[in-house]
């Protein structure tokens, strides 16, 4: 059996608070959403959950190379940085 609990409301002015608080507060009032949550992935994207949870380091660099091209696209891992987050 698994538990998940996430939330699909807002984040209060309370809760944005704290170290990181500050940084994600400009993104509160971001209305864009995935495709399909988390919690809907397994079942709909069962190939790439898989993959995903059977090879986790290798899906996180292809991930995180994906999201450094994306900000500055072909800039391959130039723009890589240890413990990024």
């Amino acid at each position: 059996m698994c538990l998940f609990c996430f939330s699909g409301e807002k984040l209060s002015q309370d809760e944005m608070g704290g170290k990181y608080g500050e940084a994600y507060a400009k993104y509160a009032d971001y209305e864009a959403k995935y495709e399909i949550t988390m919690c809907q992935a397994p079942g709909k994207e069962t190939g790439c959950w898989c993959v995903s949870m059977l090879c986790l380091p290798c899906s996180a660099m292809k991930m995180r190379h994906r999201a450094l091209n994306h900000i500055e696209p072909g800039s391959g891992w130039a723009n890589y940085k240890c413990c990024q987050g």
